[in-house]
């Protein structure tokens, strides 16, 4: 075991503990004044409505430009899982990789990379519309804004991450993917920042894998 992993495994415990007392908190804030309520009941038509709101997003696609900010980041984070699992596995084992799922890891890393830019420009566009275009429905309190700001940010933060660990493994491997590998984006970007210049490349992937991590895991509690 590298000292990578262990530092890895220390962090680990620490954010999973945090989240689990915060959570505990939580839920005997709520038992003071809440009441107990049956949540398996209609089983039929609650499956129905996390597919359709939930998922389907239904009731935000309403309104088609917030709606489909909400869509784009939804989707993308239920896809950036795979990339989580895979990253907090390698914290475990560096050389871990998902690609013995084969088509399966082709289809998530090429459908990963294209969400990636357009997670990060839909964030972009949500916070030119709260503070730029003025949006009347959007305009709250001080905290209600710094919140969206924070939550915003590290959404964009997560997925820059996650590029510059993807074009940093791509360049440490001298732009060869893997055989069921297609990241376009990352390898165009890949070619474009690293060019013939390779040699930091393995550093910059342990810098951009760290913050991944601290990111992911900081996301985590904060929300």
């Amino acid at each position: 075991m590298q000292l990578k992993n262990i530092i890895f495994i220390l962090f680990f415990i620490f954010a999973v503990w945090l989240f689990v007392w915060s959570c505990r908190n939580l839920y005997k804030y709520m038992m003071i004044a809440g009441k107990k309520d049956d949540r398996f009941d209609r089983i039929g038509e609650r499956l129905k409505k996390v597919w359709t709101i939930a998922f389907g997003q239904t009731k935000l696609l309403r309104d088609p430009s917030a709606g489909t900010l909400h869509f784009l980041i939804f989707w993308g984070f239920v896809l950036f899982l795979f990339v989580v699992i895979e990253t907090i596995i390698q914290g475990f084992y560096s050389p871990f990789s998902l690609d013995f799922t084969g088509p399966f890891y082709l289809f998530i890393t090429f459908i990963q990379d294209i969400l990636g830019i357009l997670v990060i420009a839909s964030c972009l566009y949500a916070l030119y519309r709260r503070f730029i275009k003025h949006i009347k429905r959007l305009e709250v309190d001080i905290i209600g804004k710094l919140d969206a700001t924070v939550i915003l940010v590290l959404i964009i933060l997560v997925v820059i991450c996650m590029f510059g660990e993807n074009i940093s493994s791509l360049a440490k491997h001298n732009f060869i993917q893997g055989n069921y590998e297609f990241r376009p984006v990352s390898l165009y970007l890949s070619h474009l920042l690293y060019g013939n210049n390779t040699e930091n490349a393995a550093t910059f992937y342990e810098i951009f894998w760290w913050s991944h991590i601290v990111f992911v895991f900081g996301f985590l509690n904060y929300l």
